[in-house]
């Protein structure tokens, strides 16, 4: 009996030392643009689309023959008590996760400016999207010797394992004309670890999960505008020479000597799409190139 009493308190004690974590988010590093696209970007508070589901059975752990016990949490910030910490505090996904990305969005140095809000505003651009899972799992292990398997972490036996998983959908609008840019669904690459209670690892990393989505995000984004750029331009091209041609349609006969003017206008706003940033240099020259065969 007193060795069942010790194993108690040597559980309750071992479980009991977990530390609170709180949310601390770090942007990654990026190589600035030649140019800054002159628009602001307004990023929303996520949405979240997350199960309602939290379930806690590591007391199943100490029933006799039970190898372990076990945490699934859909929504982890919801537990006062993870496997290896406890509270995590300061934490809301909704809010923090938008807040880190408009940083992420700044520290690209891509737009004039980038911010958090709760609405639209007059932002030029907006992202928004949704938290679909951030999985929480973990394990207890107790060797099928209920409270006495604790003994076993003393002499080298893992205390336990969890995992967490994160996926993220993300959308860019144009707020301007109120047209779709993009939309995807990014996941983060499974955080997994085995814990000793020499070694207890940080069960809370999905600040660093969040930094991998959005790593791929603002690389979509830089290339997504600028694609939408160019479409853009076209598009008010072909509708403005429409617009010309019903006022004021040119004869057959002269049309020929227009089309110098229209190659100079084009390649003026070739120029203005690489002084803004919108067209790498690359994307300059071949269609730099392309207006000019045409022509």
């Amino acid at each position: 009996m007193k060795k069942y009493i010790v194993a108690v308190i040597l559980t309750s004690l071992t479980i009991g030392c977990a530390s609170q974590q709180t949310w601390i988010y770090h942007v990654n590093n990026y190589t600035s643009p030649n140019q800054k696209i002159d628009k602001s970007v307004v990023v929303l508070p996520l949405d979240d689309a997350r199960d309602n589901f939290n379930s806690n059975k590591t007391g199943l752990g100490f029933i006799p023959l039970f190898p372990f016990g076990w945490m699934n949490y859909s929504g982890p910030e919801g537990s006062a008590r993870h496997i290896f910490t406890g509270l995590w505090v300061n934490y809301n996904p909704k809010e923090d996760f938008s807040k880190a990305l408009a940083q992420e969005i700044t520290a690209t140095n891509l737009f004039r400016e980038a911010y958090f809000d709760y609405k639209k505003g007059n932002g030029d651009f907006i992202i928004k999207g949704k938290i679909i899972n951030s999985d929480y799992k973990g394990k207890l292990y107790t060797y099928l010797l209920s409270c006495y398997g604790v003994y076993l972490w003393f002499v080298g036996c893992p205390a336990g394992s969890i995992s967490n998983d994160l996926t993220v959908e993300l959308t860019c609008i144009d707020a301007i004309n109120d047209k779709l840019i993009f939309s995807k669904t990014y996941q983060a690459d499974t955080y997994k670890k085995i814990g000793w209670i020499y070694s207890i690892p940080n069960d809370f990393k999905y600040p660093e999960l969040l930094k991998q989505i959005y790593k791929d995000f603002t690389s979509d984004l830089r290339q997504r505008i600028s694609t939408y750029a160019l479409q853009n331009t076209k598009s008010q091209e072909a509708t403005t020479s429409r617009q010309l041609g019903e006022i004021n349609p040119v004869p057959a006969a002269i049309q020929g000597e227009n089309r110098p003017q229209g190659l100079k206008e084009k390649l003026i706003e070739l120029e203005e799409l690489k002084a803004q940033g919108l067209i790498s240099e690359e994307e300059y020259q071949a269609k730099r190139k392309q207006f000019i065969e045409t022509y």
